[in-house]
């Protein structure tokens, strides 16, 4: 059986427990966004490696900072939260994204596990990334530094 067949499955079920009043849904995803279990990340590799026409497009994650995906799903998984009480349409919403397998999700959840599985980057990718945090620690330390000595002045 296909993973995207199996995920289509699972989501029907979770539409029949959507029917009860607490949107058990949502909570599940924003327990997968804070917590990135493994199985999760290699079911949507799998269910995106299934995909007849791969995308063409690249995606870098040279300069990207997980932590800013992570907060920014958590607030869209809450604010969801707050409307699926009125209209349950989480479960449509990753119906369809299982079903149409859309390019930018796929990019959110590489985004979202950039972190724990970087098997895109190369070592030039990866040293990028380096320099480039590390210029930004250097302009963070200087900006505290310049701040704590204009407070010791007064």
């Amino acid at each position: 059986m296909k993973t995207q067949t199996k995920c289509t499955l699972s989501l029907s079920g979770l539409l029949i427990i959507e029917i009860l009043p607490i949107p058990f849904t949502v909570l599940y995803c924003l327990y997968v966004v804070r917590q990135r279990p493994e199985w999760i990340f290699e079911m949507f590799d799998k269910l995106y490696s299934e995909k007849e026409e791969l995308p063409t497009d690249t995606f870098s994650l040279n300069t990207h900072d997980p932590m800013i995906t992570r907060r920014r799903c958590t607030i869209s998984f809450s604010i969801m939260f707050l409307l699926d009480f009125l209209i349950p349409f989480t479960v449509i919403s990753a119906l369809f994204i299982v079903r149409k397998r859309p390019v930018w999700f796929k990019h959110v959840v590489e985004r979202l596990y950039d972190d724990l599985f970087s098997t895109n980057t190369s070592i030039e990718d990866a040293s990028g990334f380096i320099e480039h945090k590390y210029i930004e620690l250097g302009k963070s330390n200087t900006a505290f530094a310049l701040a704590i000595k204009s407070k010791s002045k007064h």
